[in-house]
């Protein structure tokens, strides 16, 4: 085991170069920010990689499934660049969030250790073999962001459930959860289901006096002829009226 220490931003500049690690550097510590203009793929050497800095990512970011990728900056965090990044594990372990700006994928473990990962009008995918959501309870300072366009896309192969520790932060972060268990269907090449939130009482709506200031979005792609048990969890002020 060893650990590489880079005092400021790491740069890949070489876009005809494949970059990899060698065996023996378990840790690698990037005080600033990791930009990837070439082929980037890590072998068995670096299993963890702390980001301080921005990702920015223009060519190629694949990793074994050994590695993890963890911000721990202080400052609020961004992960971009011209070509989404294919994380095998991604650890969010910073109070000040995560945003990302274009879709990104996790093939096997989330960790939310502190912080909000803020999705935006972007995609986050999660694998077929995306485990849970690690690093409960979740909280509204500590949970994925999904009040914009984008979805929390999860692959699907057969039935099963997901819990998506998602809420809102529009105007005040509050953490509010949608559970879906898949008891049928027909799962085709890259089948997926997605979620998001939005704080307010639904456009179909049309009562004025008794209703949620909540609702969820689920999407479906490539499952032919679903079925699924919801289970979402609103807040106590999204409540107009009377619950009864």
């Amino acid at each position: 085991a060893g650990t590489n220490n880079v005092n400021g931003p790491l740069m890949l500049e070489n876009t005809t170069s494949t970059y990899t690690h060698t065996t023996g550097i378990s840790v690698i510590n990037v005080a600033g920010d990791f930009n990837n203009n070439g082929v980037y793929t890590t072998g068995t050497g670096a299993a963890t990689i702390n980001i301080a800095g921005n990702w920015y990512n223009n060519l190629t970011f694949t990793t074994s499934s050994t590695n993890t990728v963890t911000f721990n900056g202080t400052g609020s965090q961004t992960i971009s660049g011209s070509v989404s990044s294919k994380f095998n594990n991604l650890t969010i372990n910073n109070n000040a969030g995560v945003n990302i700006s274009n879709d990104q994928t996790v093939n096997s473990t989330l960790t939310l250790t502190s912080g909000n990962l803020t999705i935006g009008s972007n995609n986050l995918i999660l694998g077929s073999n995306a485990s849970a959501v690690a690093g409960g309870p979740f909280s509204a300072a500590k949970m994925i962001v999904a009040d914009g366009s984008g979805e929390v896309r999860k692959n699907f192969t057969a039935n099963g459930s997901y819990a998506f520790p998602i809420g809102d932060n529009t105007g005040t972060a509050e953490y509010s959860p949608i559970t879906l268990n898949f008891t049928a269907g027909t799962y085709g090449a890259g089948a997926y289901t997605g979620v998001k939130v939005t704080n307010a009482k639904h456009p179909n709506n049309a009562s004025t006096t008794d209703f949620l200031k909540r609702y969820w979005t689920v999407s479906n792609s490539g499952i032919t002829s679903p079925s699924f048990n919801v289970t979402a969890t609103y807040l106590p002020t999204d409540i107009n009226g009377t619950v009864g």
